[in-house]
């Protein structure tokens, strides 16, 4: 009952990610999440066991890096412009939620593991306001 009251709605999906730093994982480009309505991201690991591997939101104010403790949890809507920057060192574990839209379609999360042609900056050249 917590989880949906904080998500907002009983998530259709979960999956666990696991990412290793290998030189072939390429950041997430900038996107929003067509195939969710809502998306909760939960940390798993401590950010020091890893370099890289940032979230990235633009906003008005430009790009922020929120910062993600383990078991901390973000939220954002469908229409959030979001990426995440390379994975340099280390393995990161994440927790996904999702909500599909309307409710029985399929949600697709690929767009989490296609690589990308375009890579974000890294965090430490990233203007964070």
């Amino acid at each position: 009952a917590r989880l949906v009251n904080f998500f907002g709605a009983e998530p259709d999906v979960f999956k666990l990610r696991r990412v290793v730093a290998d030189g072939t994982n390429p950041c997430i480009p900038f996107h929003t999440d067509v195939c969710s309505a809502r998306t909760m991201q939960i940390p798993l690991n401590d950010e020091s066991e890893y370099d890289g591997g940032r979230l990235v939101f633009v906003t008005e104010q430009g790009m922020e890096v929120p910062p993600r403790k383990p078991g901390s949890a973000t939220i954002h809507t469908a229409g959030v412009v979001h990426g995440v920057t390379r994975l340099r060192r280390g393995t990161r574990y994440s927790l996904f939620l999702a909500l599909r839209p309307g409710g029985g379609e399929e949600v697709d999360l690929q767009h989490l593991v296609q690589p990308a042609l375009v890579c974000l900056p890294s965090q430490r050249k990233l203007s964070v306001a």
